[in-house]
């Protein structure tokens, strides 16, 4: 399963996210051009639910020969404004062909991050860090996937982590390295064979193991009767940091205007394991 999005974060002294009340996923893009192998869209924001400035962005999707998906995302704008884009894909390599068992706990994952974002109740930055391992002894704790481990390997640690009452991952990793030209992220099946090794430009990633999913399925999923539902796909999304523009310690700047676009940029490289 494959559902692809792009989300607006434009964050200003409130948590918008997926972009405000009517986010970008939300929105109508139109086709700007297309090929064989690419299609473009398009999305004007005209100073949408308050935020300053007339945003306009371009969403490239590119196949090419060896399994490569790409996307990138062009934005300008009018004026000085908070931007911070992803691509929201919901990832199950196995497609859902087997009834007993839909979930993506048995999914392998690989990430190149030793930290994550401290969040408060409600997802919000509260400034700290979290290692992935305890720097005092030495254990790696449930967010540690500096070597691969399947996503539920230590499901019974992931209880609030993700929120009060919520089982599983919607966290924000710190990547240790640049990943424009590497390996940031894998995800991959035993079952299907199936692997995609994810590059990116941006610093961060954001694994959400689908806790809230619930929406019918596609008929080739089994639906319309079935849905979607917790922990049935795993969202990865490449991005920046989570609302750095309330978190100033961070020192990052996300703010883009005039003559300071903002560029993003994902590889999907699939192969298989089998």
């Amino acid at each position: 399963m494959v559902r692809m999005c792009i989300i607006f974060l434009r964050m200003i002294m409130m948590d918008t996210l997926h972009g405000g009340i009517y986010g970008w996923d939300r929105r109508n893009w139109t086709i700007v051009s297309k090929s064989p192998t690419s299609v473009t869209y398009k999305h004007v924001d005209d100073a949408d639910e308050g935020f300053p400035g007339n945003v306009t962005a371009f969403a490239t999707h590119s196949v090419s020969n060896g399994g490569v998906l790409r996307t990138t995302v062009h934005a300008t704008a009018t004026e000085k404004t908070p931007i911070m884009l992803t691509q929201h894909v919901y990832w199950n390599l196995d497609a859902f062909q087997d009834p007993s068992d839909s979930t993506i706990l048995s999914h392998h994952l690989q990430v190149d991050a030793s930290k994550v974002v401290a969040t408060d109740s409600n997802a919000v930055p509260t400034g700290p860090f979290i290692s992935v391992s305890d720097p005092s002894t030495g254990p790696s704790l449930p967010y540690d996937f500096r070597k691969e481990q399947e996503i539920g390997a230590r499901w019974n640690e992931t209880f609030d982590i993700c929120g009060p009452g919520c089982q599983g991952y919607d966290n924000c990793w710190i990547y240790d390295h640049s990943e424009s030209n590497k390996v940031g992220t894998s995800l991959w099946s035993d079952k299907s064979g199936i692997r995609v090794d994810i590059s990116t430009n941006q610093p961060a990633v954001q694994v959400y193991t689908s806790y809230w999913l619930d929406t019918p399925r596609k008929l080739v999923h089994g639906g319309p009767s079935l849905n979607y539902s917790k922990w049935d796909a795993v969202a990865i999304e490449q991005e920046g940091y989570i609302d750095a523009i309330n978190t100033p310690e961070w020192g990052v700047n996300q703010i883009y205007g005039p003559g300071d676009n903002f560029e993003w940029s994902t590889t999907y490289k699939f192969s298989t394991v089998h």
